[in-house]
């Protein structure tokens, strides 16, 4: 089975992973991420984390202190 980057498109190909392979029709694929994108991928992910873990909390508190629903349902 090929693995290919979801995010960039290149194939990993004896632990390699290069651009512009080109596949035959018949080949059986996955998907997952390479190593640079998951690196980029975890790195956006940390930083919303952080960024809505400050944000969230603090706008879900009532004006007596108590969590609230945030507007939703």
């Amino acid at each position: 089975m090929v693995k290919i980057c979801c995010a960039c498109q290149r194939t990993e190909l004896g632990g390699t992973w290069m651009e512009g392979i080109v596949l035959s029709a018949d080949e059986r694929l996955t998907h997952g991420y390479c190593p640079e994108c998951f690196a980029e991928v975890m790195e956006n992910l940390q930083a919303f984390i952080a960024q809505h873990q400050l944000g969230v909390g603090a706008g879900c508190l009532s004006s007596t202190g108590n969590l609230t629903t945030c507007g939703l349902s």
